[in-house]
């Protein structure tokens, strides 16, 4: 005998689209047990669907396979220039072993100056130290520049971790003078 549908209201935060405010969103997760159909379903308050989960679905909700973002603030501040050498910027997080990494951006908020110094960006274990973006000029992390990380969501870019490691940068050529960068990567865990 089939257990009982479970419900569980909840109000989340929505980001309007009218007025760019945030407002509180009551939806109804329920979990649906002994079904071949939906697993998960997210119900707003009139009762139409926001999310579905199938048997063979991915969840945006973590239940697994679900794509997971890293990031990393390098703060010349904070974390100095390098000597140079591998700085791992103590904003950071760790990207677990057996990720594989899809895709990834570096936002400079404000340019990283230096005096003809290239830029590596990596991780600390489980891929080298220019795994994600191999040593390039300083003038290319100028502020608001948008730089593309090498993974693009390609099998022949994409970076696999093969150890738990963080988010890191090498400096090569002299040191970092100034500059903050924050770094963004998006992955998922493989299971082996």
């Amino acid at each position: 005998m089939p257990r009982a549908s479970r419900s569980t209201k909840a109000l989340f935060q929505a980001l309007r689209t009218d007025s760019n405010s945030l407002a509180t969103v009551p939806v109804t997760i329920k979990g649906v047990s002994g079904q071949t159909g939906n697993l998960l379903e997210v119900v707003d308050s009139t009762g139409a669907y926001l999310a579905k989960v199938g048997p063979s679905q991915i969840s945006p909700f973590g239940l697994g396979g679900h794509l997971r973002m890293a990031r990393a603030k390098y703060d010349f501040a904070v974390d100095g220039g390098g000597a140079p050498g591998l700085i791992t910027p103590a904003t950071n997080c760790i990207i677990p072993d057996n990720a594989i990494i899809l895709s990834g951006f570096a936002n400079p908020t404000t340019a990283l100056v230096g005096s003809s110094t290239t830029i590596a960006i990596g991780t600390s274990a489980g891929s080298s130290a220019s795994a994600l973006k191999a040593a390039t000029a300083e003038a290319t992390f100028s502020a608001d520049a948008l730089v593309a990380l090498v993974p693009v969501f390609t099998a022949a870019t994409a970076v696999k971790m093969s150890a738990a490691g963080s988010i890191t940068i090498t400096t090569a050529v002299a040191a970092l003078t100034a500059g903050v960068m924050e770094i963004t990567v998006f992955y998922y865990v493989a299971a082996a």
